[in-house]
């Protein structure tokens, strides 16, 4: 009677142990990855399909302008739910940065693939893509107009860009490679370009009056203003082809400061810089990617000088400068 207990215990016991036992093993939580952007919206998230799937990490985009982005971030700091930021131009960018928005990383954190240029000094932002600034020109004018400079003296012409966001990456480059002691120097090299600005495109009737026009190369394929049939006449020139290639602006990215999901947006970057993800998001925001350090055939950009040349990245230190030029030009 004894055993038959004492073997009934033993059963017990071991079907309330085995009760205690680790739980079955459940699929992970899904992560997520929450992005604001100026230049993506959430129709965009697409794009990133891969990287949700491999990942099992949700992309949120939420679109703002850079101001309104600024002021956000600004205001919420440390709080916000956002875990990472694309912005078109390296000037906005350059105006989060300073407001200690993006988080230092460390240089393993940061791709091998991502050009050493394209890192900001800081290592806190990081250009993604490329955006040329280009001529439009009439064919009667194509003989006389082949760099920047032919703006400054051989042709009055008009653009459609306004504001530090789209001029401070292109005088940055101004400021960087004209001597301040040369003769001819970048001083005098804005006074000139601005003196022959002869309107600025903004509606319809002033669109017949230009023979040349300056722009970026994304506003030149997004803008409504492009699509009109006056520019059928106009032909695309990537200027500065015989010496150091065609200047640049850059979306950028950057994590976010005490970012919930941290190591997501870390992962990110290291997935929107391998090349067919690059070309597919350049794609999408009418740029050009990221040139790896490879030989090829480019419009945009002179190959014998991409190796030395400084990228919009880098040129934020000249902001400074360019601020005091400015100043002496207006």
């Amino acid at each position: 009677m004894f055993l038959k207990r004492y073997s009934f215990l033993s059963v017990l016991v071991s079907i309330l142990l085995a009760s205690c036992g680790v739980e079955t093993a459940k699929p992970f939580r899904k992560q997520h990855l929450f992005i604001a952007s100026d230049c993506l919206d959430h129709t965009d998230a697409g794009l990133f399909k891969g990287f949700e799937k491999n990942n099992r990490i949700k992309i949120h985009i939420r679109h703002f302008t850079a101001d309104s982005l600024n002021q956000i971030l600004t205001e919420q700091g440390y709080n916000t739910e956002f875990d990472a930021v694309i912005l078109s131009s390296v000037y906005d960018m350059n105006e989060l940065n300073k407001k200690g928005v993006f988080q230092r990383l460390h240089d393993d954190s940061i791709p091998e693939t991502l050009p050493f240029k394209h890192r900001s000094a800081s290592r806190k932002f990081f250009g993604i893509g490329i955006d040329p600034y280009i001529i439009l020109t009439k064919d009667d004018s194509v003989s006389r107009v082949r760099s920047y400079r032919d703006l400054t003296k051989k042709s009055r012409w008009c653009s459609d860009l306004d504001g530090p966001s789209n001029w401070f990456p292109f005088y940055a480059v101004i400021a960087q490679k004209i001597d301040p002691k040369s003769k001819y120097n970048a001083v005098d090299w804005i006074a000139h370009f601005m003196d022959n600005k002869e309107a600025q495109l903004a509606e319809e009737d002033s669109i017949s009056v230009c023979k040349t026009v300056f722009t970026t190369y994304s506003r030149y394929r997004t803008s409504d203003l492009f699509k009109s049939m006056e520019f059928k006449k106009h032909r695309i020139i990537f200027p500065n082809q015989r010496s150091g290639g065609t200047y640049f602006n850059m979306p950028c990215y950057g994590v976010i400061k005490q970012a919930r999901n941290y190591t997501n947006a870390i992962a990110f970057l290291r997935y929107i810089i391998r090349e067919p993800v690059n070309k597919r998001l350049n794609y999408q925001l009418s740029m050009f990617p990221l040139i790896h350090e490879k030989e090829g055939s480019v419009p945009y950009q002179n190959i014998r000088f991409k190796k030395y040349s400084l990228s919009p990245v880098r040129l934020t230190a000249n902001y400074d400068r360019l601020i005091n030029i400015l100043r002496i030009v207006d």
